[in-house]
């Protein structure tokens, strides 16, 4: 099973995860160019899955459960760096803000998180909660970060929302 995760800024690479019996999920690239060949991004026997590449393409943010639940963590995409964990208690779902400045994720029991980077690739130690709503399964955030779109799980969602039009005249019909 393979599964697109992402695609760099430049159009040039996708991220993709890979189920394997012995590794499980794991994040794979490849360049998008006649007879590349894919390379894992992360070849560990953990679960990696939620990965985004940064506005610049220098960094990819992802979910691993290689702490023993999944947490947030950002990694070069070139080079050999050890991956930096974000979350603290916690975390999938990772997000950048379109200027890259930050990244946001959902926490257990529905808290969106914001991590600051505070000057090119240093990240801010603290994440803090933006906001709450135990629901929450996936977030993206307008280009400002100020508004969020956000899909609630589907034992969330209430019966639809009906609109009635006209309901003066319906009123004066009624027996």
């Amino acid at each position: 099973m393979e599964e697109p995760q992402d695609v760099s800024p430049d159009g040039n690479t996708l991220l993709f995860l890979e189920y394997s019996r012995s590794t499980g999920l794991d994040l794979w690239s490849l360049a998008l160019q006649k007879g590349a060949k894919a390379r894992p991004f992360s070849p560990a026997p953990f679960n990696e899955t939620d990965a985004r590449f940064s506005p610049d393409g220098r960094w990819i943010a992802y979910a691993s459960d290689v702490s023993g639940r999944f947490e947030v963590y950002v990694r070069r995409f070139e080079g050999a760096d050890a991956p930096l964990r974000l979350s603290r208690d916690g975390g999938t779902n990772p997000v950048w803000r379109r200027d890259g400045r930050v990244l946001y994720f959902v926490a257990p029991g529905g808290r969106v998180m914001s991590v600051a980077i505070n000057a090119p690739a240093l990240f801010d130690a603290e994440p803090r909660m933006l906001f709450r709503a135990p629901e929450i399964e996936e977030i993206e955030p307008a280009p400002d970060g100020k508004r969020f779109l956000v899909r609630l799980a589907d034992s969330a969602r209430e019966a639809p929302l009906r609109l009635m039009l006209n309901w003066p005249a319906r009123l004066r019909q009624s027996p």
